[in-house]
């Protein structure tokens, strides 16, 4: 190992450290859910894991989630348990053993630790540039006040895990590894399953034998689910699959395209409450065709790409239409752009640095609102992060438009029709 990998990773681990002690008294709202569901499971209540309220979409209203919550001394926020039960009952181990400030800390580092292999697998594949110190100090600093990444690590949310994993399994695709691309896209998919859209792109780009084995995969996953936790549970995940996919939400803190389009300011006082409300046809198809299209752009500029910046400015367009595009993208979703800033900033040109620093300022305060705690200002942007994952997308499908439309120009005068991905297909 060299010198400069010495260290970046010394670096890495002293972010990490510092910031698992800085947010080590979170109170870890989001992640009581997956807590108190798994110990619902050990104490044989598992009937009791998908419990909610009938209008408020954060609110469980349930006495089997208070009696246990006051059990264990968990004095929080109980949030409603919406992922697959296989995962609640495979954190048992973890769950019956731990309190829930040390599993919240333990999945804190557990998040940090992904965090770290998102910049270091962006870092190896497609920006070299900030492997300098110069570089990576800036962006570590500027990831601490990034506030989808403050939002996270304060409700100390388990989505940068899957992201990570998202990431990896489509970086093993692009190098031929089909079996590991999608087993690891099917694990992402089973707990957060906006994931599935991402087989699309690799229809597009021939990948057939990862999505074969994604296929397998999640056959094997509904198996052992069925299993263990049972049908009946199944059901009532499938049941909460249908509420949360019908859902509108207006919270200040749902950044998806269809929060923008429903809010208006009657639904002011609807900010901070999260009241669900329907969400109509239209919206959902137009929301679920941008999504479609934008994927299928993403694997078109990527089968056209003729180096590894623009492989992963295609493959940050599809994970930044998968998350703009869903009906709920809550304010932590929205660490999916740091790869793509990363990618913008790559290109070295002009347009596209100011693009990613727009990006940036609009998921900072004080033009973002601060979701600890939310104050509506005259200048906070309420669904900056939507906007700025706008930008994002504008942004990277004009630099890989402007790819094609320079390889065009060169077939036109009898160059090489085949790009990078020639090997691949």
């Amino acid at each position: 190992m060299d010198r400069e990998v010495k260290f970046r990773f010394l670096t890495y681990f002293l972010f990490v450290l510092a910031c698992t002690f800085f947010y080590a008294a979170s109170p870890g709202d989001d992640l009581s859910s997956s807590y108190i569901g798994c110990l619902l499971i050990s104490q044989g209540n598992i009937e009791n894991l998908y419990d909610h309220h009938a209008q408020l979409f954060h609110v469980v209203d349930s006495r089997a989630w208070d009696a246990l919550a006051a059990q264990v001394g968990f004095s929080g926020f109980l949030h409603p348990y919406v992922q697959i039960p296989l995962w609640a009952w495979l954190l048992q181990p973890l769950c019956s053993t731990l309190s829930f400030n040390a599993f919240s800390i333990l999945f804190l580092a557990l998040n940090l630790l992904s965090l770290v292999i998102i910049l270091e697998l962006c870092l190896r594949c497609w920006t070299p540039g900030f492997k300098s110190f110069n570089w990576l100090i800036p962006l570590l600093g500027a990831i601490f006040v990034f506030v989808p990444f403050v939002y996270a690590m304060w409700l100390i949310q388990t989505h940068l895990i899957f992201l990570a994993i998202t990431m990896v399994g489509m970086l093993a695709a692009e190098h031929g590894r089909a079996r590991s691309a999608g087993v690891l896209l099917a694990v992402a998919a089973a707990v957060k399953l906006t994931p599935v859209f991402l087989l699309i792109y690799w229809m597009v780009k021939k990948r057939f034998l990862a999505i074969a084995w994604f296929l397998v995969s999640i056959g094997v996953v509904s198996l052992i689910t069925l299993a263990l936790p049972g049908i009946r549970v199944c059901q009532e995940f499938i049941d909460t699959l249908y509420r949360v996919s019908n859902t509108l939400l207006v919270s200040f803190n749902n950044q998806s395209l269809s929060a923008w389009w429903a809010y208006d300011v009657s639904f002011r006082g609807e900010l901070r409450n999260w009241r669900s409300f329907e969400l109509s046809s239209l919206m959902k198809m137009v929301s679920l065709i941008f999504l479609l299209l934008m994927v299928i752009l993403a694997s078109i500029f990527s089968r056209y790409a003729e180096n590894e910046l623009q492989q992963g400015a295609a493959i940050c367009l599809a994970l930044a239409s998968i998350t703009t595009f869903s009906p709920i993208a809550w304010t932590h979703y929205y660490l999916v752009l740091l790869p793509a800033i990363m990618v913008l900033v790559q290109t070295k040109q002009v347009f596209f640095i100011i693009s990613a620093g727009v990006v940036f300022l609009l998921n900072i305060e004080p033009l973002s609102v601060d979701p600890v705690v939310p104050m509506f200002t005259n200048i906070a942007i309420v669904r900056s992060h939507f906007f700025s994952a706008l930008i994002t997308m504008l942004s990277l499908t004009i630099f890989l438009g402007l790819n094609i439309s320079k390889k065009l120009s060169r077939l036109r005068m009898g160059g090489n029709p085949h790009g990078l991905d020639r090997g691949r297909l």
